[in-house]
Order: structure tokens, then C-alpha cells, then sequence
């Protein structure tokens, strides 16, 4: 049997109640200090926190390759504004949640009109390819003048 730290110095019975099988406290993230919430096995911030981070690294290898012009943009309409696709997710890069449903077009970079493009999502595609691709700074200048 494990005991969990409790800030307070609770008993296991008396913080989590009789019927809990946890005893000695309740568990908190060893990276923000918050309390874990029964029934999870990590902290909800930190765990989204490092989810959004895995997505964003998951981005760079194909936005590459979007560079390079073997890979298009997926543009997807949402309320009437025409949205970038974040790869591998149901997401556009401004946290639009996107449907396969939804009409969907596509979008070379460097030759295609940037103008009618959701700016916000253009802004942190922009943002993203700086990172994976640092000395690709004129094609990624040629494609946001396109």
C-alpha cells in the first residue's frame, strides 16, 4: 500500500471518504503542485499541456514537406472563414474543431493566395514553420505574399 502526501495531513478515511480505496491523502502533480482529481491518473492541465506540445511536434515534419511543395494545405470552411488544418487532428492551427463533414480544398504553399485565409490561423502556421524549417525564412516569406 501506497501513502500520497496530503498538504493538510488528512487521514486516508477522513479526506477521501470511507468508501475510497485510496488511503493517506490525495495524489498531486509532481510538475504544478495541484491536486490530482479522483479517478485520473495525472493532473488535467499538464496533461493538456503536453498533449498541445506532442501535436505541435507532430506538425513540423509535414509542414517540411509543405515547404518543400510536396504536400498541400488542407482548408477547411468554418462559420463562413476559411481555416488551415493542423496534420493528423480535427483541429485548425487557431483551435477551430473541424468535422469530416465539412468542405475541405487545398492549399499550395508559395503559389496559392494567402488573402482569404483565416489570419489567425495564418499567423501561427507561420509561427510553426519557423520552427521546423529555421532556414527556410524566404519560402516561407514568398508563400504568406502569394
Amino acid at each position: 500500500m501506497y501513502t500520497l502526501w496530503d498538504p493538510l495531513g488528512r487521514t486516508g478515511e477522513a479526506y477521501n471518504g470511507p468508501s475510497s480505496p485510496v488511503r493517506g491523502g490525495c495524489m498531486i502533480c509532481p510538475a504544478c503542485r495541484t491536486r490530482i482529481p479522483d479517478g485520473y491518473i495525472s493532473c488535467l492541465t499538464c496533461a493538456q499541456q503536453r498533449s498541445d506540445e506532442a501535436l505541435a511536434a507532430a506538425q513540423l515534419e509535414p509542414l517540411r514537406q509543405v515547404l518543400a511543395g510536396k504536400e498541400p494545405l488542407t482548408i477547411r470552411a468554418i462559420k463562413g472563414r476559411r481555416h488551415i488544418q493542423m496534420f493528423g487532428a480535427w483541429l485548425t492551427f487557431c483551435g477551430e474543431a473541424t468535422d469530416p463533414d465539412q468542405r475541405k480544398t487545398f492549399h499550395d504553399w508559395g503559389v496559392d493566395d494567402t488573402g482569404n485565409l483565416c489570419r489567425q490561423c495564418l499567423s501561427r502556421l507561420v509561427e510553426a514553420m519557423r520552427k521546423a524549417a529555421p532556414d527556410s525564412e524566404q519560402l516561407i516569406e514568398a508563400g504568406i505574399k502569394a
